[in-house]
């Protein structure tokens, strides 16, 4: 497995959820709220003092940067130059603790589908996000594209 060396990995982080606010999922004891919806993100580790209005930057920022950092190219898909988008959906709880729910792609790209899995685990445990005064749930979904150059 290689990191990034002659290979080309696109990742968009959204600035919205992909599903709208009215969509929102209920669990049986409080809900899930869209990330982009919340007053304060889940806090990274390196966003502790950041002001409040600059916390969905700080994540989107920091959660970048670990996939770049922590994301291994599958040796399969470098040898069958496989192209494919991604979209991986999570769950941060009211603990801080990311749940992923799925990764959706094609079936060739299982092996990058289970590294984007692994990534996405590898999150650090979060300050939980807070919405009017109240730590909650947040989901979120991270579209990833990845291609050789």
């Amino acid at each position: 497995m290689k990191r990034f060396s002659g290979l080309f990995l696109l990742i968009f982080l959204s600035t919205t959820s992909f599903s709208q606010e009215k969509d929102r999922v209920v669990d049986s004891k409080d809900e899930i709220m869209p990330l982009t919806i919340v007053e304060q993100a889940p806090g990274f580790p390196n966003c502790k003092g950041i002001v409040f209005e600059k916390s969905q930057e700080c994540f989107q920022t920091e959660l970048m940067n670990h996939v770049k950092k922590n994301f291994v190219f599958p040796e399969d898909a470098i040898e069958n130059r496989i192209t494919v988008k991604l979209l991986a959906k999570f769950i941060i709880d009211e603990n801080g603790i990311v749940v992923v729910q799925e990764i959706i792609g094609p079936p060739q790209a299982e092996s990058i589908k289970e590294e984007l899995r692994r990534t996405i685990l590898k999150l650090p445990k979060f300050e939980p996000a807070k919405h009017k005064g109240k730590v909650v749930k947040v989901k979120h979904t991270f579209p990833l594209t990845y291609s050789l150059q």
